[in-house]
């Protein structure tokens, strides 16, 4: 038997064939309005039939579009075991927290040979309707599924990820997120962002800095050792310089500073030359470029380098970094020629790499179109 649904005003809305046979088949359909709505049975055979229609469930709009019931992708046993201690009544976290504080987040726990669970916690203190774990490993357009989750009855927010076993990371938490990234709310985008008060690891923050000015970091068990970024014993030390220079092209001064590797000598062999952008963050002590710097070029890992590190100017920063033919001009006519007249670098481009934090990453191919004579690729 074939079925033919009809409109209210008769007109045909959908058709479906039925199954051969004595086999079942489950039919639906959407009623786009008010009114009456017909199932006609219609026999495609000759021979006669019998059929049984059965109705099973008429289903509001409301209720078809409700989302359904959240299930955690990642379940960590030790949220899990609180979950159960809540909903039996148990609604005192406070020995929790007492863990957590001693023990320090993100939480680890193992899930496979390859991957452990990593867990973000959240302390409700205050109202609180969400809270977005903004990290280093947070892919474009996966804001949504970074948000915390509620353990329902309790001040526990949480966020349980699935992680390579050697991930390190940085990270902050941003509760009562606008999560938007256009229009007129993405001015108040991560307004609230703020180091992890539970995990004491900090980086970018100065001392007596607020919480909103640092991040936080993590690193798992199995995380490869940071053995370049370690100040050794009797390694020789690079040099920074502090200098400024103004731009006809921009018509700003900008400051910058100038690290020339152990040894280095202004008749000797020309070096090799590193652009770094966001000079503050380069420099800063948490970020260890200059130990690491040393360490490579000691070890004849690298070539002797001088490195180039740009300071940003005001609020421009977004302005400069982000696909800014003039900022390029002004880096590869101006400051990179400055730079070869007062140091003994490189004037080979393929020993010129650019680097910039991930916030601007693709501000040197924007260069590379605008001035392929002094820039080589990276």
């Amino acid at each position: 038997m074939n079925l033919i649904i009809l409109n209210p005003d008769g007109s045909v809305m959908r058709r479906f064939l039925g199954p051969s046979g004595d086999a079942r088949n489950t039919f639906a359909f959407a009623a786009e309005g008010a009114g009456v709505y017909s199932i006609n049975m219609v026999n495609p055979g000759d021979q006669a039939t019998s059929y049984e229609l059965l109705l099973q469930k008429i289903v509001s709009l409301d209720e078809r579009l409700q989302p359904g019931a959240w299930s955690d992708p990642n379940p960590s046993p030790r949220i899990q075991a609180l979950r159960k201690q809540v909903a039996s009544g148990q609604t005192n976290t406070e020995s929790f927290w007492k863990e957590v504080a001693a023990q320090g987040t993100p939480l680890i726990e193992p899930l496979n040979d390859d991957y452990r669970l990593v867990t973000f916690l959240w302390h409700q203190l205050h109202d609180t309707r969400n809270v977005l774990v903004a990290g280093s490993f947070q892919l474009p357009g996966t804001t949504v599924d970074n948000v915390m989750h509620r353990i329902p009855n309790s001040d526990v927010w949480y966020l349980t990820l699935k992680m390579p076993k050697g991930a390190r990371f940085s990270y902050v938490l941003s509760p009562n997120d606008p999560l938007v990234s256009d229009g007129p709310r993405a001015s108040q985008n991560r307004a609230t962002a703020q180091a992890d008060l539970l995990n004491p690891r900090r980086l970018d923050c100065p001392a007596g800095a607020s919480k909103f000015r640092c991040q936080s970091v993590a690193e798992l068990p199995e995380a490869a050792p940071q053995s370049w970024t370690i100040n050794k014993t009797g390694t020789v030390e690079g040099r920074v310089e502090k200098h400024s220079i103004k731009s006809e092209i921009q018509k700003i001064e900008r400051s910058f500073s100038v690290y020339t590797p152990p040894d280095y000598k202004s008749d000797g062999r020309p070096d090799a030359l590193l652009v770094l952008f966001d000079e503050v963050d380069y420099l800063s002590s948490d970020r260890q470029t200059l130990t690491t710097l040393n360490n490579l070029i000691v070890a004849s890992k690298i070539p002797p380098t001088i490195v180039v590190l740009v300071g940003n100017v005001g609020n421009r920063r977004l302005v400069d970094l982000v696909a800014n033919p003039e900022f390029g001009e002004f880096v590869a006519t101006e400051l990179v020629p400055w730079v070869r007249t007062h140091y003994n670098v490189t004037v080979s481009r393929r020993r010129l790499p650019l680097a910039v934090t991930v916030r601007a990453g693709s501000q040197p191919h924007t260069w590379l179109c605008v001035t392929p004579r002094c820039l080589a690729t990276c």
